[in-house]
């Protein structure tokens, strides 16, 4: 463990962690029940859209908030990789999120004495902080990312510049949407988390039995076997492998005599 907190440089007095960012950790993962139960509002709320006339029933449809979806996505990673940090040999991880906050609260004094934690940490806290920033937020406009100052940069825009609402300093859209997939690709997460980081960061489908089978054909190691934990970095790898030499082999028969 460190004699400083791997976080800020003050002096480390839980694990890796001070006082003060253990806190806010602690804060951060019991608020993620409340913060998920207003996105799931925002996601599915209704909205009017446009010169948008209603039908017989005079219904709206109900608008989808797809960067709204991504950063829930996001939350429950970052929280459940906390949690496994803190799970001791042969625990059984809550599944649900309701449970799973408390659960992991009461486990930080675990998870903050393993090397991981740092990362863990500011990706929690970043997650919640967007989380906070997308609730009710326009449904055309995503967040692409943070800002050096902490501010959370949305836009509407797919390249282009967005303007840092809290200090006014200038980000380029795509390397800031880079900088958070290399970040969340970061991460050392379970199976279901690595599933739905190819969905959300990717855009790429895998579903749970893929994964169990890239570690029977020994294509994908875990760094932790109880639980099951990975790199996401090493899975991206393992599929890109796979990837590539299935379209080798597809470009190979196309090209055998007929």
């Amino acid at each position: 463990m460190s004699a400083l907190c791997v976080v800020d440089g003050a002096p480390a007095t839980i694990g890796n962690l001070c006082t003060q960012c253990v806190t806010a950790l602690h804060t951060a993962v019991l608020e993620v029940p409340r913060l998920l139960r207003e996105l799931d509002v925002t996601i599915t709320k209704q909205s009017r859209q446009g010169n948008f006339v209603a039908g017989a029933s005079g219904e709206r449809p109900l608008v989808l908030n797809l960067s709204a979806s991504e950063v829930a996505d996001s939350i429950t990673v970052a929280l459940r990789t906390v949690a496994h940090l803190g799970a001791g040999a042969n625990e059984r991880v809550p599944v649900d999120v309701v449970a799973l906050s408390p659960w992991t609260a009461r486990r930080l004094k675990h998870a903050v004495r393993r090397q991981e934690i740092e990362d863990a940490h500011a990706a929690l806290l970043d997650a919640v902080r967007e989380g906070w920033r997308s609730v009710d937020r326009a449904p055309e406009r995503r967040v692409v990312g943070t800002c050096d100052c902490g501010g959370v940069l949305a836009t509407a825009q797919t390249e282009g510049e967005v303007r840092c609402p809290a200090c006014g300093v200038l980000w380029d859209v795509e390397e800031r949407e880079e900088a958070r997939n290399e970040m969340l690709l970061g991460l050392t997460v379970c199976t279901a988390d690595l599933v739905t980081l190819f969905r959300t960061v990717l855009g790429r489908r895998i579903t749970t039995d893929t994964v169990r089978k890239w570690v029977q054909r020994r294509q994908l190691r875990p760094v932790r076997v109880d639980p099951m934990m990975f790199r996401a970095t090493d899975a991206v790898q393992t599929w890109e492998r796979l990837h590539g030499l299935q379209t080798d082999e597809r470009q190979g028969r196309a090209k055998e005599p007929a």
